[in-house]
């Protein structure tokens, strides 16, 4: 039987703590709200906001609203959508569409508070109320705050003035739940022009209740989800046992999950981390969309991304591996974190003293990587002894071979790392 998973523990916690007869304030500091990403680094938004309240349901809606319904309260009320805009709440997103051999974004609408059940749940276990009134004050508009729908104002004039954020919030790592209209749409683009079947495919793999729509409480049928925690477990772990943990760990994390989304890629002959590695695709074919320089898909002639234009799913992949190997510069640059970095510190610092990784962990020195190639190319140095295995079209750096860098189709190698002659394989 299916458990209430982590939006019933979540409620459970506050809900323990309430029963011990404690009085709460619930505080949000929205100064500064995190986007993109919420594993430190992601981009800091400036939003000037603090939330409190003694109801933890309506506190946290009132933040949710704000943060996911760009849209002024009159436009909201026009808006229509199959799910339904969770009471006048929708979100302006990018919708993807087909122009000619392009895939190009048009403004519409979505709103992912409707696949959201958290605060119902929470209102019927009895944790707090989602109906609110809100008041407080806008210091740069010397003028009181209310709410009026839900939607928060400035009363100037006696007239009910919008505050709504300009920024666009949402979580790359699940780009397919916070933006599904756009995520979707983008697959449907993609099968119009290839003739793929993409978007049914990603369905099936997540809509747990085969409803046409992919809810916060659906993870996938195959346990994908379960797989990428065990892994990511699996690493904290090795940060917490091991000296250079973080590098071995994070190379195992990102080698398994990308080994497993292809059965040619790893000797047990699964896929189980597919339907994840078509999300992070979809991730990566967003942000280039949001490039602002245009740039030529390199798998499909003609073909244009980057300024509201989308790439082709093999052009967004090629990105997501070479990001995986060489670090988020690629292909520009080659940094950490990645299997290539991760892999030359740790050589560097049990072989070598630290010389290229420096002494801080997490902070190596400037241009550490780019020095290492350099030298062992101009025959300054020796190649530190590490092999990190990839698939051919990944040997090379901007056209020019990278130091212990060996391309196989292996599957017991592909995407693994040895050391010392082979006394020590990263898998």
């Amino acid at each position: 039987k299916k458990t209430g998973g982590i939006i019933a523990t979540m409620i459970d916690i506050i809900k323990a703590v309430s029963n011990l007869g404690i009085l709460m304030f619930h505080i949000v500091d929205g100064i500064e709200a995190i986007n993109v990403d919420h594993q430190g680094s992601g981009l800091k938004t400036a939003e000037g906001m603090v939330f409190a309240g003694l109801n933890p349901v309506s506190t946290d809606l009132l933040c949710a609203r704000y943060m996911f319904s760009n849209v002024p309260l009159n436009e909201s009320l026009e808006v229509k959508l199959e799910g339904g805009t969770a009471g006048g709440f929708p979100q302006k997103v990018p919708i993807p569409s087909v122009d000619g051999i392009n895939i190009i974004s048009k403004e519409g609408y979505d709103c992912l508070l409707a696949r959201d059940f958290t605060f119902e749940r929470a209102e019927k276990r009895g944790l707090g109320e989602m109906s609110y009134y809100a008041t407080g004050y806008d210091i740069l508009t010397d003028s009181p705050i209310i709410s009026l729908k839900g939607h928060l104002g400035s009363v100037i004039n006696d007239n009910f003035s919008d505050i709504v954020t300009s920024t666009l919030f949402y979580d790359t790592y699940k780009i397919p739940w916070d933006l599904q209209r756009t995520a979707l749409n983008y697959l449907a683009a993609v099968d119009e022009l290839g003739g793929t079947n993409l978007k049914e495919e990603f369905i099936q793999y997540f809509d747990e209740d085969d409803d046409g729509v992919i809810s916060y409480e659906e993870f996938g049928k195959r346990g994908s989800t379960t797989i990428m925690l065990h892994f990511a477990a699996d690493y904290v772990s090795s940060m917490g046992k091991e000296r250079l943990g973080y590098l071995k760990g994070f190379f195992k994390l990102m080698s398994s999950m990308y080994r497993y989304s292809n059965k040619q890629n790893n000797p047990d002959n699964l896929d189980i981390m597919g339907e994840r590695s078509l999300a992070t695709t979809c991730a990566v074919a967003f942000t280039v969309s949001r490039m602002p320089i245009e740039i030529p898909d390199q798998f499909v002639s003609g073909r244009m991304c980057g300024k509201g234009k989308w790439p082709s799913t093999q052009f967004a992949r090629f990105l997501q591996t070479g990001n995986m190997i060489y670090g988020p510069g690629f292909p520009l640059s080659i940094g950490v974190p990645g299997l290539y970095g991760n892999a030359l510190f740790y050589a560097d610092l049990t072989q070598n003293g630290g010389n290229y990784a420096g002494n801080l962990r997490n902070q190596p020195n400037p241009g550490a990587i780019n020095r290492y190639i350099r030298e062992v190319k101009r025959g300054k140095v020796k190649p530190l002894d590490f092999v990190v295995y990839v698939p051919a079209e990944f040997v090379k750096f901007t056209g020019k071979k990278i130091p212990n860098i060996e391309t196989t189709d292996d599957p017991t190698k592909i995407f693994t790392a040895s050391f010392q002659n082979n006394n020590e394989i990263w898998s």
